[in-house]
């Protein structure tokens, strides 16, 4: 029985002697510092995980979060300098000359309520996940159809409901990680889901899954880097980080292997390519440009000017008869605590189709809540405007219409 503890004794001993020749030997030795130099490999670098800085967010709130931080920055972040990629912003936005257009005068008004719904499961209600580990939820994307029509994606209660002057008329099935929609010229509906299934979806008319295409490929490495679905004529496009967009199916709904590219977003009627560039956050102006869509030339530009700083965009949008729908964020940063943005709103503005001049803008309260929303604005064929609020008790969409 004491041999055992004999031993035990002895390594203690040992253990101890080394540690003691260890420490003199370390408080003896002359110090040593390990210089960091640019070919070693020190560990990962964060800064290639998040979004390239010169992306505008649009109405994802983890990119609304993250614009505020930079809205609260100081000038070397959003200096008059910095230009920054907006939604649909296209290569060679940047290159054209843009005429100015003022709406720092925009009326304020609060629309009228086209629907508001409690959270719940029932039609009419709106499912909502509650922060947990991740960000609220409530409705990801409203979507415009024909005139008075609206489908909200209602992912937390697995469906998509179709609202026609107010009411529920019909629902179909979708995924609960679905966060944007797109409506094809037969009726159907295109969803994308980017971070689980990592796929587009195409339903038919009658709501059912016709086929499903893989995001990633040629030209769209990564589907997280995806920020939005369009559907035309010529097929089914993704948005790569508010950039360029790529088609990803033709229009039979068939896998497209060659994936081309729009430098912008495809507008409603077929004919135009828009796009929309942030050109200095803290004087409030965004350069909007249109594109032939035929021939990709450059049909016109404009620069607005915004009544404050530009926190983000919200929406770039257009109707059936290819008018153009921007709706920027705007607001202040106090300058004391508690350092927050106030004097905020959203600014709706209207540019006609073939000439860019403005048609209307009006301003409006901000979207409010905390819940993450994809697309929280969208247009209808007819040109009306949908904002969708949410608050502790439901969800609320306004609209707006311009003549």
């Amino acid at each position: 029985m004491r041999k055992p503890h004999f031993i035990a004794l002895g390594s203690f001993t040992v253990v101890l002697l080394f540690g003691g020749l260890w420490w003199l030997s370390e408080r003896l030795a002359p110090e040593t510092r390990i210089e960091s130099s640019p070919d070693r490999d020190d560990g990962v670098d964060l800064s290639s995980l998040s979004a390239p800085r010169d992306r505008a967010a649009t109405a994802d709130p983890k990119n609304a979060r993250s614009t505020r931080d930079q809205a609260r920055s100081k000038k070397g972040s959003m200096g008059a300098d910095e230009t920054s990629r907006a939604a649909g912003a296209g290569e060679g936005v940047d290159a054209v000359e843009q005429t100015p257009l003022d709406v720092r005068d925009a009326e304020r008004v609060e629309g009228t309520v086209f629907v508001r719904g409690p959270w719940g499961s029932a039609p009419g209600s709106f499912g909502s996940l509650p922060a947990q580990e991740s960000n609220p939820e409530g409705p990801m994307a409203i979507v415009g159809a024909a005139a008075g029509e609206l489908l909200v994606v209602d992912q937390q209660n697995l469906r998509v409901q179709v609202f026609e002057d107010g009411r529920v008329v019909r629902s179909f099935d979708v995924t609960e990680t679905t966060q944007d929609l797109a409506l094809t010229k037969d009726g159907g509906a295109v969803a994308l889901d980017r971070l689980a299934d990592r796929s587009v979806k195409l339903y038919g008319e009658d709501g059912k899954l016709k086929n499903e295409i893989p995001i990633a490929g040629e030209n769209i490495p990564e589907p997280g880097l995806v920020t939005g679905v369009f559907a035309d004529d010529e097929g089914v496009w993704v948005e790569r980080e508010h950039g360029n967009t790529v088609r990803i199916a033709g229009p039979d709904g068939a896998v497209d292997e060659q994936r081309p590219e729009l430098p912008g977003r495809p507008t409603r009627d077929g004919r135009g390519v828009v796009a929309a560039t942030v050109t200095d956050r803290v004087q409030g102006l965004i350069a909007v440009t249109v594109f032939e869509r035929a021939s990709l030339e450059h049909r016109w530009s404009r620069s607005i000017e915004f009544r404050a700083p530009v926190l983000s965009v919200v929406a770039l949008d257009s109707d059936r008869q290819g008018r153009v729908f921007l709706v920027a964020w705007v607001g202040r940063e106090r300058e004391v605590s508690p350092f927050d943005i106030y004097d905020e709103g959203l600014v709706i503005v209207c540019l006609a189709a073939e000439t860019g001049a403005l048609v209307g803008r009006v301003e409006t309260g901000p979207l409010g809540g905390g819940n993450e929303t994809l697309r929280p604005v969208s247009v209808d064929d007819a040109g009306t405007v949908y904002v969708l609020r949410q608050d502790s008790a439901g969800a609320e969409i306004r609209q707006f219409r311009f003549p």
